[in-house]
């Protein structure tokens, strides 16, 4: 496995690749240390059995601005979501794939999308309006979000496309109202291969959730298996 660091067109990107053709995985990051994605890639290589794959950890300055897909007030007492996903998409389909695909791949069989909290809803924005990604993992996505699942009823995902969730037990109980909006009206879209892992604990990161989001990707979800299952805590989650 390999590694390199390559800033492009003013963004960050920490790349793992494990030999130079398979899938590609987009993942959505805030700036810090690149000890938490050298984690996910040592385990994608241990869980995808040599399969070949390539994982791009591109970061992001601003969280809450550069993975909002509109501007909305203050939530849960941060600072303010200001809608600047648009710009953050335009990056990633016009400079960051061309690179990486064009200089570091030789064959792209599937191109992936994932991330966690807002990243996670960035993600599924992408994958909606872009049209350009075979899948998308969003493990503990901030589908909260105000305005997602009026936008999300009025989408559909590419036929064959692979969707991945990750939703914490915390996030389904909680109390308060905005999160329990959570019900991922996305399970109705036809024709896609849908996951809903359940694991322990709520929104955060963990490398396990990210690893089943690759596990899975690279196994049944990309040889074109359609089906829908629901994994239970002790059943590969963590």
């Amino acid at each position: 496995m390999e590694f390199r660091i390559e800033h492009i067109a003013g963004k960050t990107c920490r790349i793992w690749t494990c030999g130079h053709d398979g899938s590609v995985i987009y993942w959505g990051t805030a700036r810090r240390d690149d000890n938490e994605e050298t984690a996910v890639a040592e385990l994608l290589k241990e869980m995808t059995k040599g399969k070949s794959w390539t994982l791009v950890a591109y970061e992001v300055e601003h969280w809450n601005q550069d993975f909002s897909p509109w501007a909305v007030p203050s939530v849960f007492g941060q600072e303010e979501f200001t809608g600047g996903a648009k710009e953050t998409m335009d990056w990633l389909i016009d400079q960051c794939i061309p690179f990486v695909e064009g200089n570091l791949t030789t064959d792209c069989s599937a191109r992936l999308i994932g991330g966690y909290s807002l990243a996670g809803l960035f993600s599924l924005f992408t994958f909606y309006e872009s049209g350009e990604f075979n899948g998308v993992a969003s493990c503990s996505g901030s589908l909260w979000y105000p305005g997602w699942k009026e936008y999300a009823q009025r989408q559909h995902a590419p036929e064959r496309s692979v969707m991945y969730f990750s939703l914490g037990q915390k996030e389904e109980k909680t109390r308060n109202r905005k999160m329990a909006a959570v019900v991922l009206p996305l399970w109705t879209v036809s024709h896609v291969a849908q996951k809903l892992p359940v694991a322990s604990g709520a929104e955060g990161a963990d490398h396990g959730r990210v690893c089943g989001a690759g596990h899975w990707d690279f196994g049944d979800a990309l040889s074109g298996t359609d089906h829908f299952h629901q994994r239970q805590d002790g059943e590969g989650g963590k």
